[in-house]
């Protein structure tokens, strides 16, 4: 082989060298180049915020109704025929008014007749007392006047008594709720004439669980939503410290301010009374969903980007967001896009908006 043959072969080996390195790093370079851009695909974007867990008052909310602070039927304590009856159902009355007269029949004359007899007992005492202190009399004959004129005053007050129990009176502001009798009729003692109800306070009454008792705290201030959306403002007052033997459920009661008697008695709302102040999130409902196991979580995003997922309780519902229990004191939530990524997945995280009234 000739001297520039052989230069002539090595020449081509070394472009052949050359030509062939240059494949290979242009083929690594492209292949590392869309490993990254790969990489970057998969990536998802997902919106998150930062949240810290606060002081929270949840609220217990359970069925009530409404009953009258008092209940009252009014009942004769002397027989005879009703007179007069000066107010219909329905109407309010004062304390002292009248709700129904007897007829007097001959009561005043047996009270007349009483008067009479003490002015009588009352002059033979005094006479007897000059008598005694002339010495003519005894202080035995002194006492038996002295005892005439005590009878004869009992018996002017118990005829009085008699008298005055021919008009029905209201013991309290209320409402003239049913009369059970009419003008005409005979009323015996005992018998009921009509059912006062006392309003205001008007009374919010509930059952509650024996876990649920154990929370709530007398005096403590409550809310009462009606069916029409009305609501009141009040004070739990009673709280049962025995279940019901056939409920196992323990008796509350809440009491409302209603001076213009316009919450009726048996009225059903929703009572909303707080409970044990405890540590909770405020997040947006959306971004709850259901895991494997059907139990409620929230998905959010650790560290290093990873998704990860906490099973929560939700403790109250205030129509613009929710507070839950189960999640990390500090931990930075996926507002936007939880649906499309799955636990244990990296993700590329933005951070949005701190509002999460949802």
């Amino acid at each position: 082989m000739t001297k520039n043959l052989r230069y002539a072969l090595i020449i081509l080996v070394l472009v052949l060298v050359w030509l062939f390195s240059g494949l290979i790093i242009n083929s690594d370079g492209t292949d590392e180049n869309l490993s990254k851009s790969d990489q970057a695909i998969k990536l998802i974007r997902v919106q998150v915020s930062d949240i810290v867990e606060e002081s929270f008052v949840p609220r217990l909310n359970i069925s009530a109704r409404t009953e009258a602070f008092r209940v009252v039927e009014i009942k004769a304590e002397t027989s005879g025929q009703i007179e007069v009856i000066p107010i219909a159902e329905g109407e309010f009355v004062k304390a002292g008014d009248e709700l129904a007269r007897l007829r007097i029949d001959d009561r005043s004359f047996r009270v007349q007749e009483a008067q009479a007899g003490l002015d009588q007992a009352t002059l033979d005492y005094q006479g007897t007392i000059t008598l005694f202190e002339k010495e003519l009399v005894s202080e035995i004959q002194v006492a038996r006047a002295k005892a005439s004129v005590d009878a004869a005053k009992a018996n002017l007050e118990f005829r009085n008594v008699e008298l005055s129990r021919t008009r029905l009176l209201a013991p309290f502001d209320a409402v003239l709720n049913e009369r059970k009798l009419e003008v005409g009729s005979y009323l015996q003692p005992g018998q009921t004439f009509a059912e006062l109800l006392q309003l205001d306070p008007i009374k919010a009454v509930a059952l509650v669980s024996g876990d649920e008792v154990l929370d709530l705290e007398k005096g403590a201030l409550v809310e009462l939503e009606l069916s029409n959306g009305d609501a009141l403002l009040g004070e739990l007052r009673y709280v049962s410290a025995k279940a019901d033997t056939a409920t196992r459920a323990f008796r509350i009661e809440a009491f409302f301010e209603n001076p213009d008697n316009k919450i009726f008695a048996d009225l059903t709302g929703n009572l909303m009374v707080p409970r044990a102040p405890t540590k909770a999130h405020r997040i947006p409902a959306s971004i709850i969903s259901l895991n494997s196991a059907g139990n409620l979580q929230v998905k959010w995003v650790d560290e290093g980007d990873v998704v990860r997922a906490s099973e929560v309780t939700i403790l109250h519902d205030d129509r613009s967001s929710l507070w839950v229990s189960g999640l990390p004191e500090t931990v930075r939530i996926i507002d936007v896009g939880q649906e499309y990524v799955t636990v244990e997945e990296k993700v590329d995280p933005i951070v949005g908006s701190k509002d999460n009234s949802g």
